[in-house]
C-alpha cells in the first residue's frame, strides 16, 4: 500500500509539469479518498456507478466525459467529451475530432452515439444516459432525439449553439414525440474553464 501510495504522488508530481497540469490535478482531486487512501485510479472501480441512496452520481460520470475532452485538448481540438452509460457502465466514448478527420459531425456526442450503438447492437438507446461536457449543439441534439436516449446529463452551457434552452429549444421541445430528461450544470465550473482555457491559448497564438 505504501509503495502503491508513493508512485502514484510520484506520477501526479511529474504530470504536475505538463502545459495540462491544473486540468489533470482537479480530475485527480476527484478520486482522492476521505480514509487517506490516497488517489485511485477509476479503472479500479470499474466504471460503475457510486451511488447517495437511490440517485446515481452524475459527477462521477462527467469526470469521465472531462477524461475524454483533456483528449481532444490535447489534439488541438475544441475540448468537449462525452460518454455513454449503460446500467451504471460507460459503454462508450468520444471526444471532438472534427479538424483531424476533417469532419463537422465528429462532434464527442455523435462519436460516443455511434459506437454505442455498435456495442449494443441496435439503434435505439433506449434506457441509456449520455453525459457530455458541453451542452449539444442542435446537430447532436437531434441525433440524440433519433436515438431514444432516456437522459442528457451535461456541464457548460453554450450561448452560440445551444439546443437545450441556450439558444435552441430542440430537445427540450414539448411537441417532440419522445421527451429526454436533461440535467445541466454538473461540474459545470470545471467543464466551462477547460473550454475558456483552451481558446485563451489560441487568442494568444494570433
Amino acid at each position: 500500500m505504501l509503495f502503491s501510495r508513493t508512485f502514484r504522488l510520484r506520477a501526479s508530481v511529474k504530470f504536475r509539469k505538463t502545459k495540462f497540469a491544473p486540468v489533470a490535478q482537479w480530475i485527480r482531486a476527484f478520486d482522492y479518498g476521505s480514509k487517506g487512501r490516497g488517489f485511485e485510479s477509476l479503472q479500479a472501480h470499474h466504471f460503475r456507478a457510486i451511488k447517495h441512496g437511490d440517485k446515481m452520481n452524475h459527477e462521477f460520470f462527467m469526470k469521465e466525459a472531462l477524461k475524454e475532452a483533456l483528449k481532444a485538448y490535447k489534439k488541438n481540438e475544441v475540448p468537449v467529451g462525452a460518454v455513454v452509460v449503460k446500467d451504471g457502465v460507460v459503454i462508450s466514448r468520444g471526444h471532438n475530432l472534427i479538424r483531424l478527420t476533417r469532419n463537422a459531425a465528429a462532434h464527442a456526442e455523435m462519436i460516443a452515439l455511434k459506437k454505442a450503438s455498435k456495442k449494443i447492437g441496435f439503434v435505439r438507446l433506449t434506457g441509456l444516459a449520455l453525459y457530455v461536457t458541453l451542452e449539444p449543439c442542435p446537430m447532436c441534439a437531434g441525433a440524440i432525439l433519433l436515438s431514444r436516449l432516456d437522459s442528457l446529463i451535461y456541464g457548460a452551457t453554450d450561448p452560440k449553439t445551444g439546443a437545450c434552452g441556450s439558444v435552441h429549444t430542440i430537445l427540450n421541445d414539448k411537441r417532440n414525440n419522445h421527451q429526454v430528461k436533461i440535467t445541466a450544470g454538473v461540474l459545470e465550473k470545471e467543464c466551462a474553464e477547460l473550454l475558456t482555457g483552451f481558446f485563451k491559448e489560441k487568442r494568444k497564438q494570433k
